[in-house]
């Protein structure tokens, strides 16, 4: 049944393509602040008429419009920090009236508002580092009388409310580093008493349960804790404790938990840990010692387990080891040896010396292959097998400019994608951001100046099996739950797809797709996959588990298939008419 439903299955296209010209002609557009909501990019531009203002996009010139015009006319609503709550995207945008502020948009131009005018007026809240939990928004904000504090907001006006004024009165605590670890957040706060120290806000988010973790660096001078990252139910940071310098520290959110990890460069000097990424269970870092320069260090916490990865450019000077991106098990990171230039390196497990290698020269010699930013990322989430990890990022060969190339973390896998702006121009992509199974990115092609672009996971050879939605209740009050036993690569015969959560000893029906809808049904259930292109169906066993193999055959005209998916479980105690439940949706795309 495998091999004759793939034979039927059409191939996807591969190629980069120009969305839209938005600002026509030579002008830029410039989108950026690119932000996935469901199968949609949301992003910031101007057409050269109407300012800088919210747009969207779905791939199509005609799916790509403007979403409202908040500052109306030629003025600049600047949309900025997007962030995705439910079923909104949220933001901080300036009607020309009402100052910066908070702003939530379903996508049309009616349901595009400003949540409240936090500082009245013609004033600006300024809403920053936003971060969300559930249905709660946290951010920094300023309401013109108590200063910059900490607020949160369910994305009403009345629950849009201060937590708690820090640095009381008209002082300002500036809170920033937001981060959540389980159901605290942490951040960075100055009361006025103690400095830039580390602070944490447990439910019910208020006042009372607000407080300084630690004051790292005594008295009122400043630790200044930066880069926060959680690593399990713990966080890290860098800190400065006024004797050891800069250096790296944890928190468990108590004073007793909060400990310097190790005092990478002796005595008073600063290792400055930057960068902190974390791969499986290890945390990744760059920090500067007094033998090696600015390299690549790991730790497990402890302080026998921060070690140096790898000596990259051997000797005092570095390699300058930077903008390190998690993919799979994979740490891809730039680096310079000081023989083959800024380059794009992987780290595999066991991330040591030896699995530390420089991907490929990309412009041989000493000349550098990436341009002094390196814009990349993830191309989705595509487990964990090394094998099929992926990476973008812009690079230049020398001869063809600043492009959109790929890498594996093998030479071999490492290319070029494709030359937007011919010869040895520069098409400049930035902002990649993936979107179910396609990639956004803004590029220059030369003709119609900076502007939005995309291409299928095929152009690249990712492969994705995603979980994506919410399903309805069945027995038990369990939602059942769509999964993959692997990944959906070309000749991965053992690929199938999975319903947990299910009905025990019932009828299960995994439904495909090739394209994305959403009907709402009764009972809150949602159907993702509304066209039926095939039903395949199995029991669940007696823990509500059902399976279904769809082997793919080694076909290479099935890389970048790109379908959708859902389970539905007959159900007595289903949401939907007492008669099914249904899951969660899965979207697959075939790499190799």
């Amino acid at each position: 049944m495998s091999l004759l439903f793939w034979v039927g299955v059409t191939e996807s296209a591969r190629a980069q393509t120009l969305v839209l010209d938005i600002n026509p002609g030579s002008a830029n557009s410039s989108p950026f602040s690119l932000t996935a909501l469901d199968d949609v990019v949301y992003f910031r531009a101007t057409n050269g008429a109407s300012g800088i203002e919210l747009w969207k996009s779905d791939g199509t010139t005609t799916g790509t419009t403007m979403v409202a015009d908040i500052s109306p006319g030629a003025g600049n609503s600047s949309p900025n920090n997007l962030i995705v709550m439910g079923e909104h995207l949220y933001f901080t945008a300036n009607d020309g009236t009402n100052g910066i502020e908070l702003w939530k948009s379903d996508g049309s131009a009616a349901g595009t508002a400003m949540v409240t005018n936090i500082n009245p007026g013609a004033g600006s809240a300024n809403p920053t580092t936003l971060v969300s939990f559930g249905s709660m928004l946290f951010f920094a904000a300023d309401d013109g009388s108590s200063g910059r504090e900490l607020w949160r907001s369910d994305g009403t006006a009345a629950g849009t409310v201060r937590v708690a004024d820090i640095n009381s009165g008209a002082g300002t605590s500036s809170p920033n580093s937001l981060l959540f670890v389980g159901t605290t957040l942490y951040f960075t706060a100055n009361d006025g008493t103690n400095g830039v120290e580390l602070w944490r806000s447990v439910p019910p988010w208020n006042a009372a349960s607000t407080t300084m973790v630690a004051n790292i660096n005594p008295g009122s001078a400043n630790s200044s804790p930066g880069s926060l990252v959680a690593r399990g139910t713990t966080v890290f940071f860098r800190a400065n404790d006024g004797t050891n310098g800069v250096e790296l520290w944890q928190s468990n959110g108590t004073v007793s938990g909060t400990s310097m990890v190790a005092n990478i460069n002796p005595g008073s000097a600063s290792s400055t840990p930057n960068n902190f990424t974390v791969v499986a269970s290890t945390l990744f870092f760059t920090a500067t010692d007094a033998t090696n320069g600015l390299e690549l260090w790991k730790t497990d916490g402890t302080t026998a387990g921060t070690v140096l990865v790898r000596d990259i450019k051997p000797g005092s000077l570095g390699s300058g080891c930077n903008s390190l991106t998690a993919s799979g098990i994979s740490l891809f990171f730039i680096a310079d040896d000081g023989a083959s230039g800024a380059e794009v390196w992987v780290s595999r497990a066991p991330w040591t010396s030896a699995t530390t290698m420089i991907t490929k020269d990309i412009n041989p010699g000493s000349a550098s292959g990436i341009p002094p930013t390196l814009t990349r990322s993830n191309a989705g989430l595509l487990y964990a097998p090394a094998h099929n990890t992926r990476v973008l990022f812009a690079a230049t060969d020398g001869v063809n400019g600043s492009e959109p190339w790929s890498s594996d973390g093998s030479a071999a896998g490492t290319t070029m994608l494709a030359n937007l702006n011919p010869g040895a121009n520069n098409s400049a992509p930035a902002n990649f951001t993936r979107v179910g199974g396609r990639v956004f990115f803004a590029a220059n092609d030369g003709t119609s100046g900076i502007e939005l672009w995309v291409m299928p996971l095929a152009a690249f050879g990712g492969a994705l099996a995603e979980p994506f939605g919410a399903g309805c209740l069945g027995t038990g009050n369990l939602v059942p739950l769509s999964s993959s036993s692997s990944v959906p690569v070309l000749g991965n015969t053992g690929f199938a797809l999975q319903v947990a959560q299910a009905r025990p000893n019932s009828a299960a029906v995994v439904i495909l797709d090739a394209t994305r809808g959403k009907v709402v049904l009764p009972g809150g259930c949602t159907l993702y996959v509304p066209q039926l292109l095939a039903m395949l169906a199995t029991p669940t066993d007696a823990s509500g588990v059902g399976t279904v193999p769809l082997g793919i055959p080694n076909l290479p005209s099935l890389l970048g298939v790109d379908l959708v998916t859902q389970w539905a479980v007959l159900d007595p105690s289903g949401a939907f008419q007492g008669q099914l439940s249904f899951s969660d949706g899965l979207q697959i795309v075939v790499g190799n």
